[in-house]
C-alpha cells in the first residue's frame, strides 16, 4: 500500500460503471480509502472506489464486493488499498488489514492528529481508542505551556512565590522549566508534531 499512490502510469480507460462513477468523489480532510481491482490494474485499467472507513467493517467489505461484481473483469475478487486520505501524519502500512484500518479511521475520526500520533508509537496494530485514553494526557501548544500548566496544577507556581516572598527571595527563587521539560521527555512519551504537543503517559 502506498499513500497519495498515483494512478498517472494507468491507462485513462476506466469503465463508466457505478464504482468507477464513486472513485471521481474524492474526499479531502476525513479519512477515506481508495480500493481498487487488482486484475484490472494489472490490466492497466483504473477501477475502484472510496470508501469510508469509519462505517462497520462489513459495511467496508461489501462495498469492495460491489466494486469487484461490477468490474469488467469477470474473475476480479482481489483488491488492494491504492490510496488514502484523512489519516494525518500515519501512514499506512501494506501489510494493514481492513480491521486495522477501520480502528485507526475510527481513533482519528475522534481524536485527530493525537491518535494518528499515539498509533505511531504503539504500533498501528496495537492502537485502540481505549488504549489512546487511558494513557493519553493532552495536547500544549509548546513545551514550555506543558511545564507551566503542569506546575500550576500541581500548586508549585503558587508556593514558590508563597516562600520567595516569606524568605525576602522572591527574585531569586525560580522553578526550572527546562529541566521540568527534561523530566517530562524521560519520564512521559512527548510527541512534537505540527498541531502541537502531545502527552502521553509511558
Amino acid at each position: 500500500m502506498e499513500r497519495k499512490q498515483s494512478h498517472d502510469n494507468v491507462q485513462n480507460n476506466t469503465d463508466t460503471t457505478e464504482a468507477s462513477t464513486e472513485q471521481e468523489a474524492s474526499p479531502a480532510t476525513r479519512p477515506h480509502i481508495y480500493v481498487a481491482s487488482l486484475s484490472d490494474y494489472n490490466d492497466g485499467r483504473l477501477h475502484g472506489v472510496w470508501i469510508d472507513p469509519t462505517l462497520e467493517v462489513d459495511e467496508i467489505n461489501d462495498q469492495i464486493e460491489r466494486m469487484l461484481r461490477v468490474s469488467t473483469d469477470e474473475g476480479a475478487e482481489e483488491f488492494a488499498v491504492h490510496d488514502y486520505v484523512g489519516f494525518e501524519s500515519l501512514r499506512l502500512q501494506e501489510y494493514d488489514t481492513i480491521e486495522t484500518i477501520h480502528r485507526l479511521a475510527v481513533g482519528i475520526e475522534q481524536h485527530g492528529d493525537a491518535f494518528a500520533t499515539y498509533a505511531e508509537w504503539v504500533g498501528t496494530d496495537q492502537a485502540t481508542t481505549d488504549g489512546f485514553e487511558d494513557c493519553y494526557y493532552g495536547t500544549y501548544q509548546s513545551m514550555r505551556e506543558l511545564v507551566e500548566e503542569w506546575a500550576d496544577s500541581m500548586g508549585w507556581t503558587d508556593e514558590v512565590t508563597r516562600l520567595g516572598d516569606k524568605l525576602g527571595i522572591a527574585p531569586f527563587l525560580k522553578i526550572d522549566y527546562a529541566l521540568l521539560e527534561d523530566v517530562f521527555r524521560t519520564e512521559w512519551y512527548v510527541a512534537e508534531t505540527s498541531s502541537g504537543v502531545h502527552l502521553f503517559t509511558s
